[in-house]
């Protein structure tokens, strides 16, 4: 009896696979190659129908790795090998990729390297540069922070332009073209002076490629960031914060924010919030607003054998003035350069929070202001404990313009800690950025001088310049 053999089935090499460019018509921008085995593919989504040349009837195997999906079309037994393929938006940034889809001859159990064709997928012409990077799968720029000024470029091919769309949004970002001959986009975040909803709320833009032609719009991406703001007063040129830095000077979340600012809600200026507002409310200000080298952490105030200390402090290896302006700082503020402080103060000695006087003669004068006033406060209801202050003194500073007062920033804090003997009440260290290590000093009278290192000091921020104000 003659014995039964199994026989390998193997594909007919002779009847190789290739893509069928006759029976469909394919989108704009796919092509075949010549030896009609590798598809092209450009970044911009698609979903298409495609055929394969072959003698007998396929099965596409399943890829979940695959940047694209690819599911039979239901046809009769003539038309067969006819595949859907779909595939999402490839954003710029993101390099070119090849991919191989593999099929099984209906029939036989293997899956042979013969039976497959490349697909290639390009990448997306647009040229990114700066802090953009968008999401493969969400098209999202989530900053997940405050940010501002140029977030990044984008350059388009030619005929192509790029636009900034809100729902429901402020205008926060805007876009320009670089230049008419250029084809490059700078996207900027800009920034509004008290904005009562910056509470650190998530704020959308989205960033649409349109083609002039026909005004199609093509692509669309999507920037977030985190709506932070501190309440400020212009004066002399400068935005300045209108509170002191309070515990970690780097976070916002122990910062006053605009909607939080408690003489706005009094319907008060800070000199008469200050005069008026309750001993806790007053100390919620002054206290943990002291700071050291560069920790950025606010030092607590503490009653100690009948006599008041900074928690925490110590002579540091590093004097703040040094550090960088913005290294203390949340994202889009920065400690005051001395110069700015040159604009509205005056330093020899006559200059004093405890007295309403002036004018004075500033330092430096900016753009012919060169006076400015003070207007004195102070409050003797004030404990650390069981300790009771001495009478502290704040003052508002401000200009006049024909005769009128218009521009202030009112000035409080602890005095100096500079050795284990404690607070030095009402000698106040102003921090500013001085590399010569040079700052303010009001003892009380305010001086230009240098400044040691292991003095503490209050912080009053400034905003960092900023080009778009919305």
């Amino acid at each position: 009896m003659e014995q039964r053999r199994d026989i390998a089935l193997t594909p007919d090499l002779n009847s190789a696979i290739h893509f069928d460019v006759e029976s469909l018509v394919l989108p704009e921008g796919v092509s075949v190659n010549g030896g009609r085995d590798v598809m092209t593919l450009p970044a911009s989504a698609l979903d298409f129908e495609l055929q394969i040349d072959c003698d007998n009837e396929l099965e596409w195997i399943n890829d979940p790795s695959l940047p694209f999906v690819v599911e039979p079309v239901e046809t009769t037994w003539q038309d067969a090998n006819r595949f859907r393929l779909r595939k999402p938006l490839l954003p710029p940034g993101y390099p070119e990729e090849e991919a191989l889809v593999r099929f099984r001859r209906k029939g036989l159990q293997g899956v042979y390297d013969e039976d497959s064709l490349k697909i290639v997928l390009l990448a997306n012409p647009i040229q990114l540069e700066g802090e953009l990077v968008f999401g493969k799968d969400d098209y999202l720029c989530d900053f997940a922070r405050y940010v501002d000024n140029e977030l990044g470029r984008m350059t388009l091919p030619e005929g192509y332009e790029l636009l900034a769309r809100f729902q429901n949004e402020d205008a926060w970002i805007k876009v320009e073209q670089v230049s008419a001959r250029s084809n490059t986009y700078r996207v900027v975040g800009g920034w509004r002076p008290n904005d009562p909803k910056a509470d650190g709320r998530e704020q959308m833009a989205t960033l649409v490629v349109r083609r002039i032609s026909d005004g199609n719009e093509t692509e669309s991406y999507q920037i977030k960031r985190r709506n932070y703001g501190l309440p400020v007063t212009k004066m002399n040129g400068v935005w300045w914060c209108k509170y002191n830095a309070i515990g970690n000077s780097r976070s916002f979340d122990d910062q006053i924010l605009v909607p939080q600012d408690p003489a706005a809600k009094a319907g008060k200026t800070v000199l008469e919030y200050l005069n008026t507002c309750t001993p806790d409310e007053y100390m919620r200000l002054w206290n943990r607003s002291a700071y050291i080298g560069d920790t950025g952490i606010g030092m607590e105030a503490v009653a100690e054998g009948g006599t008041v200390k900074l928690s925490g402090w110590k002579n540091p290896s590093v004097n703040m003035g040094q550090l960088d302006a913005k290294a203390l700082a949340p994202d889009g503020y920065e400690m005051p350069a001395i110069e700015y402080y040159d604009r509205i103060f005056n330093g020899g000695w006559g200059m004093r929070f405890d007295r309403t006087d002036g004018y004075y003669t500033v330092q430096s004068p900016w753009e012919g202001r060169a006076h400015v006033y003070t207007l004195s406060g102070s409050r003797t209801d004030l404990f650390v404990g069981d300790v009771q202050l001495p009478e502290l003194f704040h003052a508002e500073v401000y200009n006049k313009t024909n005769g009128v007062k218009d521009e202030c920033v009112t000035f409080y804090g602890p005095g100096a800690q500079w050795g284990s003997g404690g607070v030095n009440h009402n000698k106040i260290v102003i921090a500013c950025y001085s590399p010569e290590n040079n700052g303010w000093f009001h003892a009380p009278g305010l001086r230009r001088q240098s400044i040691g290192k292991e003095n503490s000091r209050i912080i009053r921020f400034i905003k960092s310049p900023v080009e778009y104000i919305y």
